[in-house]
């Protein structure tokens, strides 16, 4: 009875009562996105729309951590007219899908002391909630999708080109070790080692998903760099290319499924790129 209890406890002192592992589904609706996340075999978690793309594993981690603690401050009651909280027409909505059906949250304005905002639950019950709350989800598409953009196992690479400049530059994985050039000279295999964790890591600051919005970005005709590998008998391509007119912070990288996506300008500058 006591476990029962405390358990009972532990539901009301929450907005929604579900844990992590029970939500399938999280639906974000904002003034400027509406993202769909949801839950694959094997516990991963995939963007089904607006685009279909791998989800960042931080930032779906932030909403259901935010989703399922979100703490009741106090019961709100006596209240007529919505809008005088902001729940009239909600700016921000969460909706979590689960095996009993869905459960829906609305959040409204901040109280006048700033100490939370108004959230509105399925069963119309009004609560305060931490300020922060609402900042979680106030998310884009770019903000839950997965940046880095290149997948393969560094340690499977067994062949890297580099063209920059006029140049070519071919490295080889040999068992005695990285070799380059004809004849064929031994390569440091440190640095060919960060050269691959950085093109593994490389992460987007932005998206062009359909042709109309690549249309949209400005490039040089030519690339800047192009850098192929050879993973697991798998080829793996991105050319770098300057905005046409350079400027600040304008470096693209198309992959060799001609996606595109803007990265920063520093990188080219901090990889190892010649011999």
């Amino acid at each position: 009875r006591e476990q029962a209890k405390d358990e009972q406890r532990e539901r009301e002192s929450r907005v929604i009562g579900l844990k992590e592992d029970e939500i399938t589904s999280i639906e974000v609706i904002t003034p400027s996105d509406r993202v769909v996340l949801e839950r694959a075999e094997g516990g991963a978690w995939r963007v089904t729309r607006p685009v279909t793309a791998e989800a960042d594993d931080g930032a779906v981690r932030r909403v259901l951590a935010q989703l399922t603690t979100m703490s009741v401050i106090r019961t709100i009651e006596g209240i007529e007219d919505l809008a005088q909280v902001g729940l009239a027409a909600p700016n921000v909505r969460v909706i979590a899908r689960h095996a009993q059906g869905e459960t829906t949250v609305e959040f409204g304005d901040a109280n006048l002391a700033g100490s939370g905002v108004y959230v509105k639950r399925d069963d119309q019950k009004i609560f305060l909630t931490s300020a922060s709350a609402k900042s979680t989800f106030d998310v884009t598409l770019d903000d839950v999708r997965r940046k880095e953009f290149l997948d393969f196992d560094p340690q499977a690479v067994t062949r890297v080109t580099i063209t920059t400049a006029g140049r070519t530059l071919g490295l080889e994985q040999r068992p005695d070790g990285w070799v380059f050039g004809n004849p064929p000279r031994p390569a440091d295999p440190d640095t060919v080692s960060s050269l691959l964790s950085r093109l593994r890591a490389l992460r987007a600051m932005a998206f062009f998903d359909t042709p109309e919005q690549r249309a949209m970005v400005r490039i040089d005709p030519l690339p800047r760099t192009v850098v192929e590998l050879l993973a697991h008998d798998r080829p793996v391509r991105v050319a770098f290319y300057d905005a046409r007119g350079g400027g600040p912070g304008a470096l693209y990288a198309r992959t060799g499924d001609e996606k595109l996506y803007r990265v920063n300008e520093n990188l080219l500058r901090e990889m190892p790129l010649d011999a």
